[in-house]
C-alpha cells in the first residue's frame, strides 16, 4: 500500500470504531486525532532498534495522555507510543483495533 492508501485505511478504521467508544473516550479521541503521518519509534526503552509506524493521535496541550495511538500498516492494527523521560519515543506494541487501543491508554 502507498501512503494515501494507508491514510485512507486508518481513517476508515477510525470512523468505523469511533462510535463504539464511551462518550468521554470519543470526545478525547476526536480532539486528539491528527492527519496520519509516518514516524520512527524505538522498539526498546533504551532507544535501540527502530520501526516506522503511522501516528494517529497526538498531544495538543490539553488533556493529553502519556501515550499516543499509532498504526502498523503491515499488521493492519493499532498500537501505542510513549515518550519516555529520557526522550525516547518508545513503541509499546500492538493492541488490536482502534477502540481497544484507545481504551488501553
Amino acid at each position: 500500500m502507498d501512503g494515501s492508501e494507508i491514510t485512507d485505511r486508518i481513517e476508515e478504521l477510525v470512523k468505523a470504531e469511533l462510535p463504539r467508544l464511551a462518550p468521554q473516550h470519543r470526545e478525547w479521541t476526536e480532539q486528539h486525532l491528527v492527519v496520519p503521518r509516518q514516524m520512527s519509534l524505538s522498539i526498546s526503552e533504551d532507544g535501540q532498534g527502530e520501526v516506522t509506524l503511522w501516528l494517529v493521535t497526538d498531544h495538543i496541550g490539553h488533556r493529553d495522555s502519556s501515550s499516543r495511538v499509532v498504526f502498523d500498516a503491515e499488521q493492519d492494527k493499532f498500537g501505542l507510543e510513549m515518550t519516555l523521560a529520557n526522550g525516547v519515543q518508545w513503541y509499546m506494541g500492538l493492541y488490536g483495533g482502534f477502540a481497544k487501543t484507545v481504551e488501553s491508554m
